[in-house]
């Protein structure tokens, strides 16, 4: 019998994400989702049929579903999140499909604390005071106040200023909006929608951070067919900073799985699920394609 040189095995195990065969590590099938938010009354909202075959879901009007218990993730492995989905509703159902994200202690990583906007590092021109909603910034001209960030927002304090974000998730935050920046000759006039909360002195170094909503690895927005329809996505790897979908954000630990179905909707739309599941994945996920140019 032909034998395998030590060393092809040994590259076998470098060149494979995984190197072990796929791994499912949460299935709703045998631990159903949990719903956290519901636009009806929660009694009415999550639908199990008593038929057999794969467990079906079915949800009524807006809600927000997830995983139960956060799931241990290695960061540098792949993983396949996917579901089948179909609308049951008059219209298309609204659909996004990905992770809640969790650090080393449990505590949830939300967007703007992984969300620093580039080029937006500056100092203080002169302390705030907590009931402060103006800050005196050197420089502001970067601070693009976009709907996003008028919305969610953040200024950073006490930031590490090399643009190399080694301090992410940051959570040393003051106010969520920004409404306004006018240059008020030589320093800058931030407004934000809420007041400081905390004496900073002049010199101090801050920066520009935004939300931007979860990780939505397999479904982002989308419109669900009435026919069954699969929508599946790999992550594998930490993102250096900002709200990626196929990266796991810097300081993940572990995850729950996160749903929201029929967003934004009323009673009126109806979406039915099935087959939802995390696997560990064998396979690397797919490059992604680069779109042509045009002549």
């Amino acid at each position: 019998m032909m034998k395998t040189p030590i060393a092809l095995i040994a590259a076998a195990w470098l060149t494979c994400p995984n190197a072990l065969p796929d791994k499912i590590i949460c299935d709703f099938a045998t631990t159903p989702p949990e719903v956290i938010f519901t636009s009806l009354s929660p009694d009415k909202q999550l639908i199990v049929p008593e038929s057999g075959g794969p467990k079906t879901f079915a949800v009524k009007g807006y809600a927000i579903l997830r995983s139960k218990d956060k799931i241990p993730i290695e960061p540098q492995k792949t993983y396949l999140l996917q579901g089948e989905f179909k609308s049951d509703g008059a219209y298309p159902s609204n659909l996004y499909l990905g992770f809640e994200l969790f650090d080393e202690n449990g505590t949830v990583i939300q967007a703007h604390e992984i969300n620093p906007i580039p080029g937006t590092e500056t100092i203080l021109a002169a302390p705030c005071a907590p009931d402060d909603t103006i800050l005196k910034l050197s420089d502001c001209e970067k601070w693009n106040i976009t709907s996003t960030m008028e919305l969610a927002g953040y200024v950073a304090y006490d930031v590490d200023d090399t643009g190399k974000y080694p301090d992410l998730p940051y959570r040393k935050c003051i106010g969520r909006g920004i409404e306004t920046k006018k240059q008020n000759g030589a320093t800058w006039d931030l407004t934000m929608k809420s007041k400081c909360g905390i004496a900073l002195p002049a010199g101090t170094k801050v920066r520009a951070q935004c939300g931007g909503g979860y990780m939505y690895t397999a479904a982002a927005g989308v419109k669900v067919p009435t026919a069954w329809t699969t929508y599946e996505g790999y992550a594998c790897g930490v993102s250096d900073f900002g709200v990626t979908a196929d990266k796991f954000w810097r300081g993940t630990k572990s995850v729950k799985i996160y749903l929201l179905a029929n967003y934004n909707q009323q009673k009126e739309w109806g979406l039915s699920m099935k087959n939802i599941k995390l696997t560990e994945s064998s396979k690397a996920p797919p490059k992604k394609k680069t779109p042509k140019k045009k002549k």
